[in-house]
């Protein structure tokens, strides 16, 4: 299924705002984000809890997030901080069901970001 919308939830988008690792390799999310967008399941993904994690393989950049029909929502923009464990262990508290989808709110189109749409 394609998706026509890209939405980010607020967890995300504070991300991005306050940490200095996704900030320097925002350009490589986005990569990941149009991937995501065209390819959907499709694109290098595995499952940790309720979500989708992209890209798989042995970069440290991973993006959270869900299908919701036609809608690709981003969750969060993560990374590992060492190996096997991504920023705030959130592979941990997902797997132990501590975060779920229900956990991220406040979802905004992508549009509204030019530094994320002018890449």
């Amino acid at each position: 299924m394609a998706f026509k919308i890209i939405l980010l939830s607020e967890q995300a988008i504070r991300r991005i705002n306050k940490d200095r690792f996704v900030r320097q390799n925002l350009s490589k999310y986005v990569n990941v984000i149009k991937g995501i967008f065209q390819s959907g399941r499709d694109y290098p993904t595995e499952i940790i809890g309720k979500f989708f994690i992209s890209p798989r393989g042995r970069t440290p950049i991973r993006v959270a997030w869900i299908q919701d029909g036609d809608v690709l929502k981003i969750c969060d923009l993560l990374y590992e901080e060492k190996a096997g464990t991504y920023v705030d262990r959130f592979n941990d508290k997902a797997r132990e069901k501590k975060l779920t989808p229900e956990s991220y709110s406040q979802f905004r189109p992508v549009s509204e970001f030019p530094e994320l749409t002018a890449m």
